[in-house]
């Protein structure tokens, strides 16, 4: 099967052309997109492809993170400024992927491929797009209603500062190291003030069908309480609850299950 192939260097003109077309998928890093070429996947037949220099800024704005969709993992390994999301861009693909695996990428990817998103998720990211047909929306709006926009493209991802980096982590459990597909990724972000927690996120990837998921009894337990191991005990005995977990190829519904309350509370003890 034969692909037309549409070169862009003005970045909305190639927003406009991805839209209007169905059949057409946009070019990022290729590490997805490739595979499917390589099977003549045949939902699409228009590779739009774009000079990537307009989505490789990465900025430190005050209290506040922009980081280009078409920035590379390794590109953010090895930025100064983005030491907390190391971990994260790490855990992608061995050397070769890293070069080339885009961040904007990362958000399209279904499970269990997207670990990036499970961060960006916690952090509470808001994604930019190019053209005329949307302007922004937060990462939980996109995951929800993920295939409705993979006709546009996203410029940009933005997030604020972490105020205490020990708020953040990110954990990859996977069968094969250092690289192998995860099992069930874990990103958690407690904000507080004090002791207190005033703004918790916990997002666990690989978990579901499709795309990363919020486990909102974990919050909800968190929400506005003083961080303390009996707390902790606490909110992890509800774990998964109101969530219905996948069986795959890597684990059965019942592993997932097990598994989890044990990392999750790893993830949140080492605040």
């Amino acid at each position: 099967m034969s692909f037309i192939i549409k070169n862009f260097t003005n970045i909305n003109d190639a927003a406009d052309a991805l839209y209007a077309d169905d059949k057409a998928c946009f070019y990022s890093g290729g590490t997805i997109i490739m595979r499917k070429v390589n099977e003549a996947d045949q939902s699409f037949k228009t590779i739009i492809k774009l000079d990537k220099s307009h989505l490789k800024e990465i900025k430190v704005d005050g209290g506040n993170f922009l980081i280009g969709s078409g920035v590379t993992m390794d590109k953010i390994i090895s930025h100064p400024d983005l030491g907390f999301l190391k971990e994260v861009a790490r855990s992608i693909g061995g050397p070769a992927i890293r070069c080339a695996a885009t961040l904007g990428g990362n958000l399209f990817a279904n499970n269990p491929y997207g670990d990036f998103s499970c961060a960006l998720m916690a952090l509470r990211a808001k994604l930019n797009f190019a053209g005329n047909t949307l302007s922004s929306l937060t990462i939980d709006e996109f995951m929800k209603n993920r295939d409705n926009f993979r006709r546009h493209i996203i410029t940009s991802i933005t997030f604020e500062r972490l105020q205490n980096l020990s708020d953040f982590s990110f954990l990859k459990i996977t069968r094969t190291l250092p690289k192998g597909i995860s099992l069930i990724t874990i990103a958690t972000n407690l904000v507080r003030s004090g002791a207190q927690i005033i703004s918790p996120r916990i997002v666990y990837g690989n978990m579901t069908e499709r795309t990363p998921i919020r486990d909102d009894s974990v919050e909800k337990i968190l929400e506005g309480q003083r961080y303390s191991e009996d707390l902790i005990e606490k909110a992890v005995g509800s774990a998964l609850n109101g969530i219905e977990t996948r069986t795959d190829g890597l684990a059965s519904e019942w592993y997932r299950r097990k598994i989890t309350p044990v990392y999750l509370k790893r993830s949140l003890m080492r605040k």
